[in-house]
């Protein structure tokens, strides 16, 4: 029997989306990915990400992959986690590559372990449940090779990709149909009906049977990797001359994907949403106190004022306007 002392997280924080940096850059003056971003409550998605594997998972089982360009940025957010390893990248291969370049330190030092690949992403406000969920499933590791994450879909546009469940395989585990891209959203609220679910991007596997699939699908890259952990020392000029050498994915698909005997355990009330769009970012917001308090940062940002003081105008303009005070209080 695994326990959290046999499971290893590798958190993938390397995604550059040009799309949201009008949007980062707006709230703090950097366009900068949008897992660095405070864009909802009082920490980054990447900090949001890592807290809640790291209360479940000893830190020093922990990997986070960066780009170089954001690794100080994340050593800054991440500060409070010093057992937590780092992994700086210098060139974007894809996000198959951002997982081999972990998981190969991983199978160096425990190839019998358990992993688990978070991104981080994604919007996630009940993060724990969504950690508990792949950590238990780590654990319980046996008929099924690899567990991947599936979120209930609240919503036909929270996500990409969609997760057709079969029959159950073991306890919570159900096995997995077939996937989904793309779906138009009268075919996404039809799965939906169907108890369907979105695919997360999330998902656990032992380290030594996703480093046999990883080297099936991808040789070239995952001998690479492994001859860069190989070595006693890992610098980052050695990572940076296998980064120039590794060739870029194209047309990337997940790893496990066209795989079989693959397990997906359902995850509900994590609130998941993908987060492709700024646009989604604001529909995704629950209630308006979120959506005040994200567009109050990036007034206060651009016009130096603080936050009673936007209040104290909305109220006066709102009196001059013959706005009801119920509304004002609200």
């Amino acid at each position: 029997m695994l326990t959290s002392r046999d499971l290893h997280v590798i958190i993938q924080a390397g995604e550059e989306d040009p799309r949201f940096f009008p949007l980062t850059r707006a709230l703090s003056g950097q366009a900068v990915p949008k897992q660095f971003a405070f864009i909802a409550g009082d920490v980054s998605l990447l900090q949001q990400t890592v807290a809640s594997y790291a209360e479940l998972v000893p830190q020093e089982r922990m990997a986070v992959v960066v780009s170089t360009k954001y690794e100080e940025l994340a050593r800054t957010q991440l500060r409070q986690w010093r057992d937590l390893a780092i992994l700086a990248r210098p060139l974007n291969r894809g996000s198959s590559v951002d997982l081999l370049f972990a998981l190969g330190r991983v199978v160096a030092r425990a190839p019998d372990a358990a992993v688990i690949m978070a991104p981080a992403h994604h919007y996630v406000p009940g993060a724990s449940v969504l950690a508990g969920s792949l950590v238990a499933a780590g654990l319980a590791l046996a008929t099924t090779p690899i567990v991947i994450a599936g979120a209930a879909m609240t919503g036909v546009e929270d996500g990409d990709r969609i997760v057709v469940l079969g029959p159950s395989v073991d306890g919570r585990v159900l096995s997995f149909a077939k996937l989904v891209e793309h779906a138009s959203p009268s075919d996404a609220r039809r799965l939906k009906a169907c108890g369907a679910l979105w695919d997360t991007g999330a998902f656990t596997a032992r380290a030594a049977d996703l480093w046999k699939l990883a080297a099936r699908k991808l040789p070239i890259r995952t001998a690479m990797v492994e001859s860069l952990w190989a070595g006693k020392v890992v610098s980052p000029e050695s990572v940076s001359a296998a980064f120039e050498r590794m060739p870029a994915t194209i047309h990337e698909r997940s790893l496990w994907q066209a795989t079989k005997d693959l397990g997906v355990i359902p995850v509900h009330g994590s609130g998941w949403n993908t987060w492709r769009t700024p646009e989604q970012v604001i529909n995704s917001f629950s209630n308006s106190f979120e959506l005040d308090k994200l567009f109050s940062r990036i007034y206060q940002r651009q016009h130096g004022i603080t936050r009673s003081q936007i209040r104290k105008r909305f109220r006066a303009e709102a009196r001059l306007r013959e706005v009801p005070e119920r509304a004002i209080r609200r």
